[in-house]
């Protein structure tokens, strides 16, 4: 019995394909995702960046609705991903693979500008519109994986348990479901915060007017970026934890076909988002 058999039945894919990826390579395109996100971030989300891109909402308030209208972005990315993945004879579950990709790892910088902005003790931050947006998009994006999350934790679709149970990365690769979910409910009760918050505050500057033209976070909105900063990288150990568990033991059972056309999927995703935030909606020139 190998390491596979512990992973869920419809992820791995038994097909004897040759020209798989080996491990190393699909961690490292991961984390190659995850250091574009944050390098796009911090370009195109510095205020002074963003002031100088066309808007087709400029304002001296901020508004959440590029964050909502490009986290859609998401799901299609997650979906052409799937279909990506299948190409070359590779026949996993559909479904099993999409719900896994809602749960890829994601590391916005938003957790960095936050610990280092606390540690230099700054209490005015050229980010904060982008604070928000990312803050939106990853509370939405953790509670879309959370029912996914749910599903593999009361259905266990390995066929072994008795046997992987004994292994402890059988354990992690489970454990990081129960991270996951946590992550997802703290921010369901977040984004029900967020949306009273923004609901009571409508029509109203509730954004703290500009001193030597940087905006300051309001009470509400730093206990928001501490509570969502936090979980956020809780929820980026799970899903790290996750992947790696999975692709370290599945092996070349979870075969993609296109290594290019993932990191082409993904590029294209995470470009698109980066440059449609300051395009929707952004700080006024004033």
């Amino acid at each position: 019995m190998s390491a596979s058999d512990c992973m869920p039945e419809g992820l791995v894919y038994d097909a004897g394909l040759s020209g798989c990826e080996t491990s190393f390579k699909l961690l490292w395109s991961l984390a190659a995702f995850n250091l574009l996100s944050a390098v796009l971030s911090l370009f195109f989300g510095h205020d002074a960046i963003r002031r100088h891109i066309p808007s087709c909402s400029s304002s001296n308030e901020w508004k959440p609705w590029s964050s909502i209208v490009l986290t859609m972005i998401h799901p299609l990315a997650m979906a052409l991903a799937t279909i990506t993945i299948r190409v070359n004879g590779f026949k996993p579950d559909i479904f099993l693979v999409f719900a896994i990709w809602t749960m890829r790892p994601r590391m916005t910088a938003t957790p960095i500008w936050f610990l280092v902005s606390n540690c230099s003790r700054r209490t005015r931050n050229p980010y904060l519109w982008t604070f928000k947006d990312n803050i939106v998009e990853e509370t939405i994006l953790n509670i879309f994986s959370l029912p996914f999350a749910i599903l593999f934790i009361v259905n266990r679709h390995d066929s072994q348990q008795g046997w992987c149970a004994d292994s402890s990365d059988y354990l992690a690769f489970w454990d990081a479901f129960y991270i996951i979910a946590a992550a997802g409910v703290i921010s369901l009760a977040l984004l029900v915060c967020m949306a009273l918050h923004y609901c009571c505050h409508s029509g109203r500057k509730y954004v703290p007017v500009p001193h030597n033209n940087m905006p300051v976070l309001s009470r509400f909105w730093k206990w928001t970026l501490i509570v969502a900063g936090f979980n956020m990288l809780v929820a980026f150990a799970g899903q790290w934890l996750l992947w790696g568990a999975f692709i370290t033991n599945a092996g070349t059972d979870f075969c993609p076909g296109s290594l290019v056309g993932e990191s082409a999927t993904w590029a294209v995703a995470l470009l698109t988002i980066a440059l449609g935030r300051p395009l929707i909606g952004g700080p006024g020139g004033a």
